[in-house]
């Protein structure tokens, strides 16, 4: 009879040492079971996934550098917001615009200048890095979701070196860093489109993502009105691949009630303090005469306190001058900011167009797919710029969808041609020095926009010791000139009524005792001063380099 040999170690280890034993045994497995594919992908694609590592590091890197302050307008209400919700004043605003002082509307605490759901997220973080470093760290995630996901609807039409090759360069661009570096809402919007358009690719016959493409549609509407177009293009693009199918026109018209329901239910939890029109529809109408080149001001509808009453022609004749002027920015600026947003935008979508061609020809559903969304995205950046305006902080919102269907061109192109070592070497080289001559553009850009918040400090700084002498419970005119979103935000708690030079001595005395202001702060040469009668009034010039403006006390 053979006897088995217990060991030592078997015969004394205890109940609780083998249950530890498991455990470990368990996460042990647990963690290789998740490290296991990062492991597989960098074994795989050695110098794609090297390329994507660098470019995190550089791109943490130059956003980080880059970050150096608030320095313009919309920097200052998003600070101002996620700082009022840190210290419990809850949503309200110091900003008091004419178009509502000249009616006596909302003069106590209006409601945040741009609400957001982003504001809200931003101050989460705000709790623990504070309201500027919380609003930049919210930036930094959400560009590096947009590029795992990149990664993730680029492998869904081309193969892993490819989407590691597409995330790595989306953290690159000089966009992706200048907007992510800013208090601005661009770089939050990208990753959720991104995101629709990975669902409609790899929806197939599944209904539920498509609820998931409404619900993340309404919430990118709330922050940028412009995508409120998607709530009809969804269920729109449902009903052309499901046409005759089970329960089509029913989840058609299901897709339809939920965007509603949903707009309209939450839109009104994210008051803002823009000036709008009791009828909806003119409204957004509205937006036309905003920014029209040689005419008016980007914040028309907020300083215009005597609406017009357009006519059609004027409808047509200003809308075709900021088409004008966006298109002409759009593909002919060949100045730094073209090089490095607008030129490397539009290379991206004539490569989108050329992979829509050729997968037409090549009967592929789902490149068809990736081209057709791209194609339909690229109308409504269209519209949002000729519309609205071009500022390039826009087309961030938009900038990966191209990318991903020029990374899904490059891979089916190389599938049709057979292997050739010298070809492949020329476009590896290529990439490289489109890559490296980027992070260049990038660097340099950097440059100039940590100088813009390193000066705007300086001025915050000057500001501040200007007005001791304004008590915190009076109510300020400020003059719309250059940084006046600046002086507004230093100026809290302090009511802040904006006013502009143009206005007659009837509007600004009613702006004045609607808003019950006792100050003005103007440029010494303001004819607002005149238009007061002033010019006899003691002011206080502010400190350099400020001294061309003065504070002026109103009886």
């Amino acid at each position: 009879m053979t006897i088995r040999k217990r060991t030592f170690d078997s015969i004394y280890s205890s109940p609780k040492s083998c249950v530890e034993c498991r455990e470990t045994t368990h996460y042990d497995g647990l963690l290789n079971s998740m490290l296991n594919p990062i492991k597989n992908t960098f074994n795989a694609h050695k110098w794609q996934a090297t390329f994507f590592i660098v470019a995190f590091v550089l791109f943490l890197v130059l956003v980080t550098y880059a970050s150096s302050g608030p320095y313009i307008d919309d920097h200052y209400w998003y600070l101002a917001d996620i700082e009022s919700i840190l210290q419990g004043r809850g949503v309200q605003s110091n900003n008091i615009f004419p178009i509502e002082a000249i009616q006596g509307k909302v003069i106590n605490n209006p409601p945040f200048v741009h609400n957001s759901p982003f504001i809200y997220i931003a101050a989460v973080l705000g709790i623990f890095f504070g309201a500027y470093s919380g609003w930049i760290l919210l930036s930094i995630l959400c560009s590096l979701l947009a590029a795992w996901l990149i990664y993730k609807t680029v492998s869904l039409v081309a193969n892993t070196s490819k989407a590691l090759l597409a995330g790595g360069f989306y953290l690159l661009l000089p966009s992706t860093i200048w907007v992510s570096s800013e208090l601005i809402v661009e770089a939050m919007i990208a990753p959720f489109m991104v995101w629709i358009v990975y669902l409609y690719l790899s929806s197939k016959d599944r209904f539920l993502p498509w609820i998931w493409m409404i619900l993340m549609a309404v919430f990118v509407s709330i922050t940028k009105a412009n995508f409120v177009l998607l709530l009809a293009i969804i269920p729109g693009a449902y009903l052309v691949h499901h046409w005759r199918k089970k329960f089509y026109i029913l989840r058609t018209f299901a897709l339809v009630f939920v965007a509603i329901i949903t707009f309209f239910v939450i839109t009104p939890l994210f008051p803002n303090n823009a000036a709008s029109s009791e009828n909806a529809l003119q409204s957004y109408l509205n937006i036309i005469h905003v920014g029209v080149p040689g005419k008016t001001s980007n914040m028309e509808s907020y300083f215009n306190i005597h609406p017009t009453n357009y006519s059609f022609d004027e409808y047509v004749e200003n809308l075709v001058l900021k088409t004008k002027k966006s298109l002409r920015l759009q593909l002919l600026n060949v100045n730094l900011d073209g090089i490095a947003f607008y030129i490397p935008f539009n290379i991206l979508y004539l490569l989108c167009i050329t992979g829509l061609f050729f997968s037409i020809r090549r009967k592929k559903k789902l490149e068809k797919k990736l081209y057709g969304a791209a194609i339909v995205l690229f109308f409504v950046y269209l519209l949002t710029i000729c519309l609205m305006q071009n500022q390039f902080r826009y087309m961030q919102m938009f900038y990966p969808i191209p990318l991903i269907g020029a990374f899904g061109y490059a891979y089916h192109r190389h599938k049709e041609f057979p292997k050739h070592q010298k070809k492949q070497l020329f476009n590896t080289v290529l990439f490289s020095i489109v890559t490296l001559f980027l992070v260049y553009i990038s660097f340099t850009l950097i440059q100039q926009q940590r100088a813009y918040g390193i000066s705007a400090a300086e001025r915050y700084q000057t500001f501040s010791e200007s007005i001791h002498s304004v008590p915190a419970t009076d109510a300020i005119m400020v003059e719309g000139i250059k940084y006046y979103t600046l002086y507004g935000y230093v100026l809290q708690p302090r009511r802040v009524l904006y006013v502009i030079d143009s206005y007659t001595q009837k509007d600004l005395e009613t702006i004045m005792r609607n808003g019950s202001a006792t100050w003005l702060l103007c440029e010494d040469s303001s004819p607002i001063i005149d238009t007061l009668h002033l010019l006899g009034t003691p002011r206080t010039r502010l400190l350099s380099p400020l001294e061309n403006l003065v504070l002026v006390k109103l009886e």
